[in-house]
């Protein structure tokens, strides 16, 4: 599974939490997508910029920690 291969690649080279945050909406793993994409937060990754409204992400726009990530980052997520 492409998420499993992102995962081990982490040990050896960069791989972005909002990359591998990206493959967690993919195989619906709510919880874990949603701490990375607080790590990419902490990590101040630019790609983040397009959380609200990337449709990658529309599956997360209605959990909570979504919304208050969205908050935090002053922006507003798409309906």
């Amino acid at each position: 599974m492409l998420l499993d291969r992102l995962v081990e690649l982490v040990h050896s080279r960069y791989i972005s939490a909002s990359l591998l945050a990206q493959a967690g909406v993919a195989v619906c793993d709510v919880k874990t997508t949603l701490d990375r994409l607080e790590q990419a937060c902490d990590e101040r990754a630019a790609d983040l910029s397009w959380i609200a409204v990337r449709p990658a992400f529309k599956p997360l726009r209605s959990e909570k920690r979504f919304s208050a990530l969205c908050e935090r980052m002053g922006l507003v997520a798409a309906e």
